[in-house]
Protein backbone atom coordinates (compact mmCIF):
# COMPACT_ATOMS: atom_id res chain seq x y z
CA UNK A 1 0.00 0.00 0.00
CA UNK A 2 0.96 3.39 -0.75
CA UNK A 3 1.94 5.44 1.88
CA UNK A 4 0.61 8.59 -0.27
CA UNK A 5 -2.40 7.97 -2.41
CA UNK A 6 -3.43 11.15 -3.39
CA UNK A 7 -2.14 15.33 -4.19
CA UNK A 8 -4.62 18.57 -3.18
CA UNK A 9 -3.63 20.83 -5.37
CA UNK A 10 -5.00 24.80 -4.62
CA UNK A 11 -4.73 27.29 -7.53
CA UNK A 12 -5.91 30.68 -8.57
CA UNK A 13 -8.84 30.63 -10.78
CA UNK A 14 -7.02 30.98 -14.09
CA UNK A 15 -4.52 28.12 -13.32
CA UNK A 16 -6.83 24.27 -12.88
CA UNK A 17 -5.20 21.26 -12.72
CA UNK A 18 -6.41 18.87 -16.18
CA UNK A 19 -5.48 15.80 -14.44
CA UNK A 20 -3.50 13.98 -10.98
CA UNK A 21 -1.74 10.97 -10.96
CA UNK A 22 -1.52 8.96 -7.43
CA UNK A 23 1.94 9.94 -5.49
CA UNK A 24 3.62 6.56 -4.77
CA UNK A 25 6.29 5.56 -2.59
CA UNK A 26 9.13 4.01 -4.57
CA UNK A 27 11.16 1.71 -2.64
CA UNK A 28 14.53 0.61 -4.89
CA UNK A 29 14.54 4.75 -5.14
CA UNK A 30 13.65 5.59 -1.72
CA UNK A 31 11.42 8.67 -3.33
CA UNK A 32 7.74 9.63 -3.15
CA UNK A 33 6.76 10.43 -6.83
CA UNK A 34 4.00 11.93 -8.35
CA UNK A 35 2.81 13.79 -12.15
CA UNK A 36 0.22 16.49 -12.60
CA UNK A 37 -0.87 18.47 -15.05
CA UNK A 38 -1.14 21.93 -15.15
CA UNK A 39 -3.59 24.07 -17.86
CA UNK A 40 -3.42 27.95 -18.08
CA UNK A 41 -7.09 29.21 -19.12
CA UNK A 42 -6.27 32.91 -19.40
CA UNK A 43 -3.44 34.18 -21.42
CA UNK A 44 -0.83 35.70 -19.58
CA UNK A 45 1.17 38.94 -21.61
CA UNK A 46 4.75 37.64 -20.11
CA UNK A 47 5.49 33.87 -20.06
CA UNK A 48 5.34 31.56 -16.74
CA UNK A 49 8.16 31.73 -14.74
CA UNK A 50 9.12 28.23 -12.89
CA UNK A 51 10.56 28.41 -9.87
CA UNK A 52 11.01 25.23 -7.95
CA UNK A 53 11.50 24.27 -3.98
CA UNK A 54 14.90 23.26 -2.78
CA UNK A 55 13.80 19.42 -1.41
CA UNK A 56 13.16 17.80 -4.63
CA UNK A 57 15.56 15.07 -5.59
CA UNK A 58 14.67 15.42 -9.30
CA UNK A 59 11.99 17.70 -11.43
CA UNK A 60 11.22 17.73 -14.87
CA UNK A 61 8.27 19.81 -17.15
CA UNK A 62 7.39 18.84 -20.34
CA UNK A 63 5.53 21.24 -22.41
CA UNK A 64 4.88 22.17 -25.92
CA UNK A 65 7.79 24.59 -27.68
CA UNK A 66 5.05 27.41 -30.03
CA UNK A 67 7.89 27.35 -32.21
CA UNK A 68 8.49 23.34 -33.49
CA UNK A 69 5.01 21.57 -32.12
CA UNK A 70 7.52 19.44 -29.96
CA UNK A 71 7.25 18.39 -26.41
CA UNK A 72 10.48 19.81 -24.57
CA UNK A 73 11.13 18.77 -21.38
CA UNK A 74 13.74 20.51 -19.37
CA UNK A 75 15.32 19.22 -16.04
CA UNK A 76 15.53 20.50 -12.20
CA UNK A 77 18.67 22.40 -13.08
CA UNK A 78 17.01 24.24 -15.60
CA UNK A 79 13.40 25.39 -14.25
CA UNK A 80 14.37 28.66 -13.16
CA UNK A 81 15.97 29.87 -16.08
CA UNK A 82 13.58 29.05 -18.03
CA UNK A 83 9.95 31.10 -19.69
CA UNK A 84 7.40 29.02 -20.51
CA UNK A 85 4.89 29.36 -22.92
CA UNK A 86 0.94 29.96 -21.86
CA UNK A 87 -0.62 26.97 -22.31
CA UNK A 88 -0.24 22.79 -20.57
CA UNK A 89 2.34 21.31 -18.82
CA UNK A 90 3.25 18.06 -17.38
CA UNK A 91 5.28 18.37 -14.09
CA UNK A 92 6.99 15.24 -12.42
CA UNK A 93 9.01 15.10 -9.56
CA UNK A 94 10.42 13.13 -6.58
CA UNK A 95 10.54 14.06 -3.18
CA UNK A 96 13.28 12.47 -0.59
CA UNK A 97 10.64 12.47 2.28
CA UNK A 98 7.01 13.83 2.56
CA UNK A 99 6.06 17.40 2.91
CA UNK A 100 3.90 20.61 1.20
CA UNK A 101 5.50 20.77 -2.27
CA UNK A 102 5.37 24.94 -3.44
CA UNK A 103 6.00 25.70 -6.78
CA UNK A 104 5.69 29.35 -7.71
CA UNK A 105 4.31 29.81 -11.34
CA UNK A 106 4.47 33.56 -12.64
CA UNK A 107 3.34 35.20 -9.83
CA UNK A 108 1.00 32.41 -8.51
CA UNK A 109 1.96 30.11 -5.96
CA UNK A 110 0.83 26.48 -6.02
CA UNK A 111 0.74 24.39 -3.47
CA UNK A 112 0.31 20.49 -3.44
CA UNK A 113 -0.26 19.11 0.21
CA UNK A 114 -0.16 15.02 0.38
CA UNK A 115 -2.79 13.43 1.72
CA UNK A 116 -1.16 10.87 3.82
CA UNK A 117 -2.82 7.54 4.89
CA UNK A 118 -1.33 6.28 8.08
CA UNK A 119 -0.78 2.22 7.81
CA UNK A 120 -3.08 -0.07 8.23
CA UNK A 121 -3.09 -3.87 9.71
CA UNK A 122 -5.38 -6.62 9.09
CA UNK A 123 -6.76 -8.58 11.79
CA UNK A 124 -8.40 -11.73 11.25
CA UNK A 125 -10.96 -12.38 14.94
CA UNK A 126 -12.56 -15.25 15.68
CA UNK A 127 -16.45 -14.85 17.33
CA UNK A 128 -19.02 -16.87 18.87
CA UNK A 129 -20.55 -18.11 15.37
CA UNK A 130 -23.41 -16.30 14.01
CA UNK A 131 -22.78 -13.37 15.68
CA UNK A 132 -20.42 -11.65 13.38
CA UNK A 133 -22.90 -9.72 11.86
CA UNK A 134 -24.06 -8.14 14.83
CA UNK A 135 -20.46 -7.79 15.87
CA UNK A 136 -19.63 -5.79 12.45
CA UNK A 137 -22.95 -3.50 12.79
CA UNK A 138 -22.41 -2.58 15.96
CA UNK A 139 -18.81 -1.68 16.10
CA UNK A 140 -19.53 0.68 12.98
CA UNK A 141 -21.91 2.55 14.86
CA UNK A 142 -20.51 2.63 18.59
CA UNK A 143 -16.90 3.34 17.24
CA UNK A 144 -16.71 6.49 15.48
CA UNK A 145 -13.16 7.27 15.60
CA UNK A 146 -10.51 6.63 13.11
CA UNK A 147 -8.75 3.73 14.15
CA UNK A 148 -10.94 1.58 12.71
CA UNK A 149 -11.10 1.42 8.99
CA UNK A 150 -13.28 -1.16 8.32
CA UNK A 151 -14.74 -4.22 9.69
CA UNK A 152 -16.47 -6.73 7.59
CA UNK A 153 -17.70 -10.41 7.36
CA UNK A 154 -16.49 -12.73 4.84
CA UNK A 155 -18.84 -14.20 1.71
CA UNK A 156 -19.76 -17.77 2.45
CA UNK A 157 -18.26 -19.84 -0.65
CA UNK A 158 -19.85 -23.24 1.09
CA UNK A 159 -22.32 -23.11 4.52
CA UNK A 160 -21.03 -21.96 7.07
CA UNK A 161 -17.37 -21.43 5.63
CA UNK A 162 -16.58 -18.16 7.71
CA UNK A 163 -18.99 -18.22 10.47
CA UNK A 164 -17.62 -17.38 13.64
CA UNK A 165 -14.77 -15.19 11.84
CA UNK A 166 -14.62 -11.36 10.82
CA UNK A 167 -11.54 -9.20 9.41
CA UNK A 168 -10.81 -5.77 11.11
CA UNK A 169 -8.65 -3.38 8.95
CA UNK A 170 -7.34 -0.76 11.62
CA UNK A 171 -4.25 1.82 12.28
CA UNK A 172 -3.68 0.44 15.19
CA UNK A 173 -0.26 -2.15 15.07
CA UNK A 174 -0.42 -4.21 18.05
CA UNK A 175 -3.07 -7.44 18.99
CA UNK A 176 -2.73 -6.22 22.25
CA UNK A 177 -3.63 -2.25 21.37
CA UNK A 178 -6.88 -3.82 19.23
CA UNK A 179 -7.71 -6.03 21.97
CA UNK A 180 -7.88 -3.14 24.53
CA UNK A 181 -10.05 -0.70 22.19
CA UNK A 182 -12.76 -3.93 21.59
CA UNK A 183 -12.54 -4.64 25.25
CA UNK A 184 -13.33 -0.67 26.11
CA UNK A 185 -16.25 -0.88 23.27
CA UNK A 186 -17.24 -4.14 24.99
CA UNK A 187 -16.81 -6.50 22.00
CA UNK A 188 -16.40 -10.00 23.03
CA UNK A 189 -13.49 -11.46 20.23
CA UNK A 190 -10.35 -13.68 19.94
CA UNK A 191 -7.79 -12.39 17.89
CA UNK A 192 -6.11 -14.88 15.67
CA UNK A 193 -3.48 -12.68 13.96
CA UNK A 194 -2.71 -10.71 11.36
CA UNK A 195 -2.93 -11.63 7.62
CA UNK A 196 -0.91 -9.58 4.98
CA UNK A 197 -4.19 -8.95 2.36
CA UNK A 198 -7.47 -10.14 1.76
CA UNK A 199 -6.34 -13.42 0.02
CA UNK A 200 -5.31 -14.50 2.43
CA UNK A 201 -7.99 -14.93 4.07
CA UNK A 202 -9.68 -16.40 1.22
CA UNK A 203 -7.54 -18.77 1.30
CA UNK A 204 -7.48 -19.65 5.00
CA UNK A 205 -11.48 -20.08 4.10
CA UNK A 206 -10.86 -22.71 1.22
CA UNK A 207 -8.96 -24.81 3.42
CA UNK A 208 -12.07 -24.29 5.89
CA UNK A 209 -13.96 -25.76 3.27
CA UNK A 210 -11.80 -28.25 2.01
CA UNK A 211 -11.64 -29.55 5.99
CA UNK A 212 -15.48 -29.48 5.70
CA UNK A 213 -15.95 -31.29 2.51
CA UNK A 214 -13.67 -34.39 3.74
CA UNK A 215 -14.77 -35.26 7.07
CA UNK A 216 -17.26 -37.97 8.05
CA UNK A 217 -18.19 -40.55 10.39
CA UNK A 218 -15.40 -42.79 11.50
CA UNK A 219 -12.25 -40.58 10.64
CA UNK A 220 -9.67 -40.38 13.01
CA UNK A 221 -9.08 -36.65 13.99
CA UNK A 222 -6.79 -35.20 16.27
CA UNK A 223 -8.19 -31.87 18.54
CA UNK A 224 -6.24 -28.72 18.31
CA UNK A 225 -7.91 -27.31 21.40
CA UNK A 226 -7.54 -27.81 25.44
CA UNK A 227 -8.90 -29.31 27.65
CA UNK A 228 -8.26 -32.37 24.82
CA UNK A 229 -5.46 -30.91 23.26
CA UNK A 230 -3.31 -33.32 21.11
CA UNK A 231 -5.89 -36.46 22.16
CA UNK A 232 -6.39 -38.35 19.26
CA UNK A 233 -10.33 -39.48 18.44
CA UNK A 234 -12.88 -40.75 16.25
CA UNK A 235 -16.15 -39.06 14.40
CA UNK A 236 -18.80 -40.92 15.57
CA UNK A 237 -21.46 -38.19 14.28
CA UNK A 238 -22.22 -34.95 11.98
CA UNK A 239 -24.39 -32.74 13.57
CA UNK A 240 -27.44 -31.86 11.23
CA UNK A 241 -28.36 -28.81 12.60
CA UNK A 242 -25.58 -26.96 13.03
CA UNK A 243 -22.81 -27.94 9.98
CA UNK A 244 -19.49 -26.42 11.89
CA UNK A 245 -19.95 -29.33 14.29
CA UNK A 246 -18.86 -32.74 14.87
CA UNK A 247 -19.19 -35.36 17.60
CA UNK A 248 -15.87 -37.61 18.53
CA UNK A 249 -15.12 -39.67 20.95
CA UNK A 250 -11.58 -39.83 22.60
CA UNK A 251 -9.35 -43.37 21.27
CA UNK A 252 -7.03 -43.63 24.44
CA UNK A 253 -9.34 -42.99 26.91
CA UNK A 254 -11.21 -45.86 28.51
CA UNK A 255 -14.18 -43.77 28.69
CA UNK A 256 -16.40 -42.77 25.83
CA UNK A 257 -17.92 -39.58 26.39
CA UNK A 258 -18.79 -37.98 23.69
CA UNK A 259 -17.55 -34.61 22.84
CA UNK A 260 -19.10 -31.79 20.47
CA UNK A 261 -16.60 -29.69 18.10
CA UNK A 262 -16.38 -27.54 15.71
CA UNK A 263 -14.96 -28.88 12.50
CA UNK A 264 -12.05 -26.22 12.50
CA UNK A 265 -10.55 -27.48 16.31
CA UNK A 266 -9.61 -30.55 14.80
CA UNK A 267 -7.25 -31.92 11.78
CA UNK A 268 -7.64 -35.06 9.93
CA UNK A 269 -5.48 -37.97 10.60
CA UNK A 270 -6.73 -41.09 9.09
CA UNK A 271 -9.97 -41.40 6.61
CA UNK A 272 -12.43 -44.25 7.27
CA UNK A 273 -11.91 -45.29 4.11
CA UNK A 274 -8.26 -45.69 4.26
Amino acid sequence: MSELDQMIVLLPDEISVTSTQTLEWIPEKNLFEGTFELSFAKASVEPVRIVSGTNFAWITVRYPDPGTNETRTISINEIAHTNFPTGSMRISFGLPYLETIVLYVGPHTIQISPVITPPSTLFLIKCKIRSEKQIVQELMLIDPSEEFLIAAMFPQKSPGAFLGYWCLETTLNSPEEVSRKLRLLRIPHKILGTVAEMGELFRYGERLDERQQTLQIGDTVIILVRPFKNEKAKIIEMVEKDERKIVVQLINTGLPVPITLDRENVRLLETEST
